[in-house]
C-alpha cells in the first residue's frame, strides 16, 4: 500500500481521480480490489443504489461541515510533521467508499458523498469514516508494511474510536448526553464499568453508537449476514495479524474496543512510525503498546479485537522500573567511567494483571569492555502493577580501554514461572558537558532556488568527539520551507539540520532579541555523534523554490561531550571559551 499511481476512470465523469493500488480504503470494493481481501469483502456495487436527490441523514452542508471541522482540527497536527492535510469533498460522487493517500508532504483524504447517503451512515457515524482515514495517516502501528506510511484497516478503526472522536467530541457535552437514553444496556454497562465521570460515559456512549453506524452498513454488504451487535462478539483468532478489511463484526468489535480503552493517544506521536528494523516488528509494537490497550500491559478490556489482530508481545509481566550505578572500586566521583567496578541495582515491575512469582535475573553484555563479575540475583515475587528490586546487586568491571563516552550495552535476561524476557539497557560512560565550539557573523546572502546555496565555515580548536550538536541558526526568509540546511563536520560528516525532527518545520517564529519576524531563529539539536570536534566545520544553506530570498545572518554550534577523568583541562578550556 505506498503511493504508486494514479489512474482516470474513463467511465466516470472527467474530473475524477480513483486510487488503484495507493489508498487505504474503509470499504473494500471493485473499484479498489487491489487493497481488499475479496474473501473478507465482496466488491461493491452500491454506488449503483445512489439517487444524490434523494432524502438522507445528512445535507451537503453537513457533510461538508463534518469533513471540514475533524480536518481543520488535525490540520496543524499534520503539519509539526512536515505536512500538510487536505480533504476531497466529493459530495456528488455516488462511490461508496472513502479512501486516504500519501503523496511526498500532501496528506489526503478522499470523502464521497455516496457512503454519506447510505440511509445506515448517521452523521457520526459519518464523521467516524473521516476519523477512519486520519487514522490511516496518524494511527500508527500496525501498518500495511515495514515502509508502508499506512496504518492497517484494523488499526484506522481503532483510532477512530480510542483518539478521534475523543478528540472532536470531548467537550460537546449536551449532544453527548443525548446518548445515554439511547444506547443498549449491554453498551453502557461496558461503558460505565470503564469510565467514572459521567461525561466520559456519555462520550464512549455516543462513539459506540457511531461505531454501530458503520458496522451495520459493512454488514449490509454482505446479503444474509447476521447484523453486527455489541453483544455478540468474533470469537475467531486469526494467527498472525490481519492488515485488510475484517467481517462487519469484528469491525464493530473493534470500534467498541478502541471507545472503551481508557489509555489517552498522544495526538502529537504516531506510534511505531519508522521504527528501526521495521514498523511491524516487535518494538514497534511496544512504542504502541504506550499508546494503547494491550493484553500484554494487562489490559483486558479496550484491546484490539483477536478476530483481526495478533500480538507479538506475549509477555510484558516483567519490565525494568528503574535503574542506578554506583562505584564499588574508582575515584569515587559519582560517574561511571572506563576502568572502575561498577554496582548496578536494578528495579522490576509488573505491567500485566497476573502475579509473577519465582523472578531470577542473569546479566550479560555483547560489549568487550564489560567483565560480568556478579551477574545472577532474585527478585521478589510481583501482584499486578507491583515493583521489586533485586535483592543483590549486580556487579561488572569496565576495561580500562573503554572509551569515554561509549554506550555499552546490557542484558538482563529476567525468568519467572509465567514467562522470561530479556531486558537490554545501555550506560553511557562519562558526564555530559556543553563546550561552545563558535559562532559565525555571515550576513550572507542566500541565492533564490539555487541548488548550489551559500556556505558558511567555523574554526574549532576544540579536541575529542561529541555525542549531538545543537546547531544556534539566525536566517532570515520569508517562507523558510524554501530553505535546506545541513553541517558538514570536520570529518566530512554532511548532517541534515533543517528541516529536520528537531527544527520548526516552517513555523513562524520570532528573532532571539524578541522583535517578531519570519525565518529561522533558534538553537536546533542534532542527535549523531561526532568523532572529531577540531578542524573546520561548513554550514551549507540551499534555497531550493523560486520568489524569496533571505539572508543567513549568523551560526554557532554547541557540542555535548562526555567527560572521564583525566579531561578537566578540557572542561576548563571548555568554561573559558563560553
Amino acid at each position: 500500500m505506498v503511493p504508486a499511481k494514479w489512474t482516470r476512470n474513463s467511465g466516470r465523469k472527467a474530473a475524477e481521480w480513483l486510487p488503484w493500488g495507493v489508498s487505504a480504503c474503509l470499504i473494500a470494493g471493485a473499484l479498489f480490489a487491489q487493497n481488499a481481501n475479496a474473501s473478507i469483502l465482496p466488491p461493491n456495487n452500491l454506488h449503483l443504489q445512489d439517487n444524490v436527490n434523494s432524502l438522507a441523514n445528512m445535507s451537503e452542508q453537513d457533510f461538508n461541515n463534518i469533513v471540514n471541522t475533524i480536518v481543520d482540527y488535525y490540520r496543524p497536527i499534520v503539519a509539526s510533521k512536515g505536512a500538510r492535510l487536505t480533504s476531497n469533498n466529493l459530495w456528488t460522487d455516488p462511490t461508496v467508499n472513502a479512501s486516504a493517500q500519501q503523496s511526498g508532504t500532501n496528506w489526503i483524504i478522499n470523502m464521497y458523498g455516496g457512503l454519506a447517503r447510505r440511509p445506515e451512515v448517521t452523521p457520526d457515524g459519518f464523521a467516524m469514516v473521516v476519523c477512519h482515514e486520519l487514522g490511516h495517516h496518524l494511527g500508527g502501528f500496525p501498518y500495511y508494511g515495514d515502509s508502508d506510511w499506512a496504518a492497517s484497516e484494523g488499526q484506522a478503526d481503532y483510532f477512530a474510536t480510542q483518539s478521534c472522536a475523543r478528540e472532536i467530541w470531548r467537550n460537546q457535552l449536551t449532544e453527548n448526553s443525548r446518548y445515554r437514553s439511547l444506547v443498549g444496556d449491554y453498551e453502557k454497562k461496558k461503558c460505565d464499568a470503564v469510565w467514572n465521570k459521567v461525561e466520559e460515559q456519555d462520550l464512549c456512549y455516543r462513539t459506540s453508537a457511531a461505531g454501530q453506524s458503520l458496522a451495520t452498513l459493512l454488514g449490509a454488504l454482505r446479503s444474509g449476514s447476521a447484523v453486527p451487535r455489541f453483544d455478540t462478539p468474533d470469537p475467531r483468532k486469526v494467527t498472525s495479524t490481519y492488515i485488510g478489511h475484517p467481517e462487519a463484526q469484528c469491525r464493530l468489535d473493534t470500534y467498541f474496543n478502541g471507545a472503551l480503552c481508557p489509555v489517552s493517544f498522544d495526538k502529537n506521536v504516531i506510534p511505531g512510525r519508522n521504527t528501526s528494523g521495521g514498523q511491524t516488528n516487535q518494538a514497534a509494537e511496544l512504542l504502541a503498546s504506550q499508546a494503547s490497550c494491550m493484553t500484554a500491559a494487562g489490559y483486558t478490556t479496550g484491546v484490539r479485537p483477536l478476530c483481526w489482530f495478533k500480538p507479538a508481545l506475549d509477555f510484558l509481566a516483567i519490565q525494568y522500573s528503574d535503574a542506578r550505578y554506583q562505584e564499588q572500586t574508582g575515584n569515587n566521583n559519582g560517574v561511571i567511567e572506563p576502568g572502575e567496578v561498577v554496582e548496578a541495582f536494578f528495579k522490576l515491575s509488573n505491567k500485566a494483571v497476573k502475579a509473577t512469582t519465582n523472578i531470577q535475573g542473569v546479566l550479560s553484555s555483547a560489549s568487550s569492555s564489560v567483565q560480568i563479575i556478579n551477574g545472577s540475583t532474585g527478585f521478589n515475587d510481583m501482584n499486578a502493577g507491583e515493583s521489586s528490586e533485586a535483592k543483590a546487586p549486580f556487579v561488572f568491571k569496565l576495561a580500562n580501554s573503554a572509551q569515554c563516552g561509549e554506550k555499552v550495552a546490557l542484558t538482563l535476561k529476567a525468568t519467572s514461572d509465567q514467562g522470561s524476557v530479556d531486558l537490554n539497557r545501555e550506560l553511557q560512560l562519562g558526564r555530559i558537558v556543553e563546550a561552545e565550539q563558535g559562532n559565525v557573523t555571515a550576513q550572507a546572502s542566500i541565492p533564490d532556488n539555487d541548488p548550489r546555496g551559500i556556505e558558511s565555515a567555523l574554526e574549532s580548536s576544540d579536541q575529542g568527539s561529541a555525542s549531538s550538536l545543537k546547531v544556534r541558526l539566525d536566517i532570515e526568509h520569508p517562507y523558510v520551507r524554501d530553505l535546506r540546511v545541513s553541517l558538514v563536520t570536520p570529518e566530512g560528516k554532511e548532517l541534515r539540520v533543517y528541516p529536520g525532527v528537531n527544527s520548526l518545520k516552517g513555523r513562524r517564529s520570532s528573532k532571539t532579541d524578541g522583535r517578531s519576524d519570519t525565518g529561522i531563529h533558534e538553537s536546533i539539536q542534532v542527535d549523531s555523534r561526532v568523532e572529531k570536534l577540531g578542524g573546520t566545520w561548513k554550514l551549507k544553506v540551499k534555497d531550493v523554490a523560486a520568489r524569496d530570498v533571505g539572508t543567513l545572518e549568523s551560526w554557532g554550534i554547541t557540542a555535548s561531550k562526555n567527560q572521564c577523568d583525566g579531561q578537566a583541562k578540557w572542561a576548563s578550556r571548555s568554561a573559558r571559551k563560553h
